[in-house]
């Protein structure tokens, strides 16, 4: 038996426990922040929310996969980051309509990158660094964590943005092993999430030159937008909540009204934020137009950036 359910929940909804799909390995950021936000929702229920890691050669593409095959009742959610959406949208095309098969529920922040670079590369902002580029083309690079990556597709965006600026992209398994290169030199350049590019940077052990957000963010002021060098330039990613289509509306409403409590809460907010996230609460609708428009903004960019992302492995 559970406890007495809050009022506004929908019929007998719910009346078993409610599992989640997280789509990466346990212990990284997406995992951490879905585990925050969804445990706030058990406790707002007082109802049991049970947490599985779902991941594959094919990343958490898969994952949103397995969820849009789940019975449309909202016992079956994932949560997803807009990486999730070019894998499986984008480079794998499975599903084969990622929109149709996924109802939006709620979501949780915007994710921003930061631009960082090896500390032996001349060039202490953006403007300097494309003035680098131009003048040895070909000589630059940028890591990546793995081809059709988030990073990857940010670099040939900038690269496309700048007149085809001649960067050479280097795709790595993961940003550990990136970072370690760019550390030593080896790479000059790469998009990273504010997360874990932030603590290097204040160390001294790469150099930030800007970020992805259209301008600067309040909790990070001292870092330039990548806009105040290039008029226009701005990638933003997110992460939230999506299940398998067909949600009854009234479940969909309690899971969005109660996600957006979660998301008023001090610590959730600091958590989220402290990625480079800004949180609003936010509408089913308001969910569904990001996912739309971020899917066709990186097929638009695919395609006139002429980009084969054929050796993509998640």
């Amino acid at each position: 038996m559970f406890a007495q359910k809050p009022a506004g929940l929908p019929g007998n909804y719910p009346s078993k426990p409610v599992k989640v799909i997280i789509g990466v390995a346990p212990g990284g950021g997406t995992d951490a922040l879905t585990r925050l936000v969804f445990e706030g929702v058990r406790a707002g229920w007082d109802h049991p929310f049970i947490f599985e890691n779902r991941t594959s050669a094919l990343g958490s593409a898969m994952a949103l996969e397995y969820v849009s095959r789940a019975a449309a009742d909202g016992y079956t959610l994932t949560s997803t980051a807009g990486s999730a959406y070019i894998g499986a949208a984008i480079v794998h095309k499975t599903p084969k309509n990622l929109l149709a098969v996924l109802d939006a529920i709620a979501q949780f922040n915007s994710q921003v990158f930061l631009l960082v670079s090896s500390t032996t590369l001349p060039a202490a902002n953006v403007s300097e660094l494309v003035a680098h580029a131009m003048k040895n083309p070909g000589q630059l690079n940028y890591a990546s964590a793995g081809i059709g990556s988030s990073a990857h597709l940010i670099g040939e965006y900038l690269k496309l943005m700048f007149g085809h600026l001649d960067i050479q992209h280097i795709p790595y398994k993961g940003m550990g092993v990136a970072y370690a290169d760019l550390f030593k030199g080896r790479v000059q350049l790469a998009f990273a999430t504010t997360a874990s590019a932030l603590p290097h940077g204040k160390r001294g052990a790469l150099r930030i030159l800007g970020i992805t957000s259209a301008k600067r963010l309040d909790n990070l002021p001292d870092i330039p937008a990548i806009s105040e060098s290039l008029a226009g330039f701005e990638y933003v990613s997110f992460l939230g909540a999506v299940g398998p289509a067909g949600i009854p509306a009234p479940i969909t409403t309690a899971l969005n009204r109660q996600i957006n409590e979660v998301l008023r809460q001090a610590e959730v907010k600091k958590a989220l934020e402290a990625g480079g996230g800004l949180v609003t609460p936010n509408t089913p609708q308001f969910f569904q137009k990001t996912l739309e428009d971020f899917v066709q903004r990186n097929i638009n960019l695919v395609r006139d950036a002429k980009l084969d992302l054929s050796g993509a492995s998640e």
